[in-house]
């Protein structure tokens, strides 16, 4: 495709793309919508009107005109002033007439006058549109359509190639078209402005000849005003203008550098450019992590409350202990004390109603006060005795348990008044009763926690690009060197690393790890590195970034930190933030 024609490749019957890459012909798509129901369109391989250009052959065994349109060609913002036209090659063994209706895309073809051109029989002919001009030109999106009308046909095979879709005066661009003017004779311009289909054909073919040179012309002069404040750079002092406060170069400062300089500019930074790091990296989640009824707690007991469980509303689990203890509620002196603080019968009231019965105060040693108010077990000392909802909870799924339950009554931490508190028994009977606190009866140990997440890694299977789309990594490469001279320095790991995790962002770059000379150990902060989640980790991100950028023969570390902390007099955390610190 041509950057000159506004039609796409497909539209346009292209074989190859810009970069000279061949289209699959067998399965070249027509982008070209044929109204008529009995056409039979198709891509001719056979007969090229031009090696970079296919042709469609349209059958019809009917009388009728073939009607054909295009999809819509946008028109860019900055080329609405001009004026357009289209044209085509057609080719017919009959001596049809053909009519092409360029319009507005949306609005109906026939509000414009279309060019008619009669065909050569059996020879191709080239054929015109109207000239278009946009009326409205304060609208953010431009479109333009094409109508092909094939009349007189005779039911002949219609050959159609070659379409463009141009600018009707190109030469009114060309910088060398004001100088031209001078030397050619004004009856040129006159005659060749009367001229239609096309119009204009003399200032066109030479616009066609000088079309290069003025491209050339148009990019040296871009650079041309940059390059030239550049030369008395020497005495600017002698200048009072603020015009060379800013002077810079497209060829050199990779500020302003064209985006189609870049590659010209990777000569002289030693490497070739990156379009961007591209890593097959794994996805890191933290997954809340699920307990089932009988399965180990963290504490070592035996999951029998989950979030599910009915009459839950504290979202914890419950764990119990495969051992129990028999201890009276309370001794004598505090059997007949109300602790209202222990009355709690709803699950999740257990560790409150045995911190305040603890509080009772000292008393005998087999006494739930004394038990509970120094057990701990598999790192854990929250341990307590189940309220009156959680022990029947306990009960009702004892079945589901590896948890060797005595048939006897086991005491809540729930007390029902002065003397007695709530019992359940995991004998015959089943039965929750109320029972007098000096009786030895069995407590057993649960605990309450939250469940907390996990990490969990799932393979990556797609290689991305790691570099944030906010950075220019083109232009980085080039003004940091860092992936060509500079590389194997701290300065081009710093860079590298800061590609990725941003530019203020620190960077503890430090040799000689572990006393081996040919290591180098990168640490950076989690909370700035991305596909980490915690301390000690490394992100793949950072490292593939890194690596071109690293000594040659060296091994290179990296991993992430939480905080810094900087010791005078100890060089191991090297540079940070480009201050160095010994």
């Amino acid at each position: 495709m041509s950057k000159f024609n506004y039609v796409d490749d497909y539209s346009g019957l292209y074989t190859t793309d810009l970069n000279g890459t061949p289209y699959n012909i067998s399965t070249y798509p027509i982008e070209w919508n044929f109204l008529n129901n009995s056409s039979t369109p198709r891509i001719d391989v056979t007969t090229y009107r031009h090696a970079s250009r296919l042709s469609i052959e349209i059958r019809n065994p009917n009388i009728e005109d073939y009607s054909f349109e295009s999809i819509e060609f946008v028109i860019p913002a900055d080329r609405i002033e001009n004026e357009f036209s289209f044209n085509a090659m057609l080719k017919c063994n009959a001596p049809a007439q053909v009519s092409i209706y360029l319009h507005e895309y949306g609005e109906s073809f026939s509000s414009v006058e279309p060019v008619t051109t009669d065909l050569s029989t059996s020879e191709w002919t080239a054929c015109f549109s109207n000239v278009f001009e946009f009326a409205d030109k304060n609208r953010p999106v431009y479109g333009l359509g094409v109508r092909i009308v094939v009349s007189n046909h005779n039911g002949k095979i219609v050959h159609f190639s070659m379409p463009n879709l141009v600018e009707d005066k190109p030469f009114l661009n060309s910088t060398y078209y004001a100088p031209a003017r001078k030397f050619f004779p004004d009856v040129y311009y006159d005659v060749d402005s009367q001229q239609t289909s096309p119009t204009f054909p003399f200032f066109k073919l030479w616009h066609s000849l000088t079309g290069v040179s003025d491209t050339v012309m148009k990019e040296y002069l871009k650079i041309f005003q940059y390059e030239d404040v550049e030369k008395p750079v020497g005495i600017k002092s002698q200048f009072n203008s603020s015009a060379y406060d800013s002077f810079s170069s497209q060829l050199t400062n990779p500020e302003i550098m064209p985006d189609h300089y870049t590659a010209w500019a990777s000569m002289f930074i030693g490497n070739l450019i990156k379009n961007g790091i591209y890593v097959v990296q794994d996805v890191v989640q933290q997954v809340p992590i699920t307990y089932q009824i009988g399965d180990v707690g963290p504490g070592g007991g035996e999951i029998f409350i989950t979030p599910d469980t009915p009459g839950n509303n504290t979202g914890k689990y419950f764990e119990a202990l495969n051992t129990a203890t028999a201890v009276m509620w309370t001794d004598t002196g505090n059997a007949a004390t109300s602790t209202p603080s222990a009355s709690v019968e709803a699950i999740g009231g257990g560790y409150s109603n045995t911190a305040a019965i603890v509080a009772l105060g000292p008393s005998g040693d087999f006494t739930i006060e004394t038990v509970f108010a120094s057990l701990t077990y598999g790192g854990y000392s929250d341990w307590f005795v189940p309220s009156k909802e959680e022990l029947e909870a306990l009960h009702s799924v004892r079945e589901q348990l590896d948890i060797s339950f005595y048939e006897d009554n086991y005491w809540s931490s729930t007390e029902s008044n002065f003397f007695t508190a709530w019992v359940k028994d995991f004998g015959v009977s089943g039965v929750t009763q109320m029972y007098g606190k000096l009786n030895t009866v069995y407590a057993i140990p649960v605990r309450m926690f939250t469940a907390g997440t996990q990490t969990n890694i799932i393979p990556g299977t797609v290689a991305e690009n790691v570099i944030p789309s906010t950075v220019d990594f083109k232009r980085k490469q080039i003004s940091s060197r860092m992936y060509g001279f500079s590389a194997g320095t701290k300065g081009a790991l710093r860079n590298a690393a800061r590609s990725v995790i941003g530019e203020d962002a620190a960077v503890l770059i430090t040799p000689n790890w572990n006393n081996d000379e040919w290591s180098i150990m990168v640490r950076t902060l989690t909370a700035s590195t991305p596909g980490v989640s915690g301390s000690g980790q490394s992100s793949s991100a950072v490292y593939y970034t890194m690596e071109p950028a690293k000594p040659v023969g060296y091994t290179l570390m990296h991993q992430t930190i939480d905080e810094i902390t900087f010791v005078l007099d100890d060089n191991d955390f090297g540079v940070f933030n480009q201050s160095v610190l010994g």
